[in-house]
């Protein structure tokens, strides 16, 4: 009889383990489906959004004041860059909006350290040097026909700078000095 017993014992342990095997894997996957739910649902939410009603007009004259406010924050090219980028990192809508309107691109304030700084490291420079032209080069593509505003700050020097292609722009107008 205690040997019966033992073997009962036995196969209801193995018959417990299956079972809580089972019931692991039916969790995952429960866990699973509530995840794709709330990102589903997330989602649905991120379409009822105020901001997704407003039209492109209204989006690109808040990109614009965000850009003129910030204006005198800026040091750097790649501060200008980085604000037009972040706008168009938010969404394919966004990125849409920002590279169809021209008055986005069509300001380039230049500073001394853009191109040049000594305190910076050779590669920091190169870097630098690097964004400024990437930025001036994607203001020249999608400021269309819009004019380019080149502003030169009180510490920019001539030296060094990588002129690019000017001569293909329809109007540039250079303030500054």
């Amino acid at each position: 009889m205690g040997r019966d017993r033992r073997k009962s014992i036995a196969t209801t342990i193995t018959e417990l383990e299956e079972s809580f095997i089972c019931l692991q894997g039916s969790l995952a996957a429960h866990q699973r489906h509530r995840y794709e739910l709330s990102f589903f649902i997330a989602l649905k939410k991120s379409l009822l959004a105020p901001i997704r009603i407003l039209p492109n007009e209204i989006l690109c004259h808040i990109f614009l004041l965000a850009q003129k406010s910030n204006m005198k924050e800026f040091n750097y090219v790649r501060d200008q860059y980085t604000l037009i980028r972040t706008f168009s990192e938010v969404s394919f809508h966004w990125r849409s909006i920002v590279t169809s309107y021209p008055f986005l691109w069509s300001n380039i304030t230049l500073e001394k350290d853009d191109y040049e700084d000594p305190c910076q490291t050779r590669r920091r420079r190169s870097t630098s040097r690097h964004m400024a032209n990437l930025f001036i080069q994607k203001c020249m593509l999608y400021s269309k026909k819009v004019p380019l505003k080149i502003k030169f700050g009180k510490s920019f020097t001539f030296k060094g700078l990588e002129i690019i292609a000017l001569k293909n722009l329809s109007a540039v107008f250079i303030d500054g000095r």
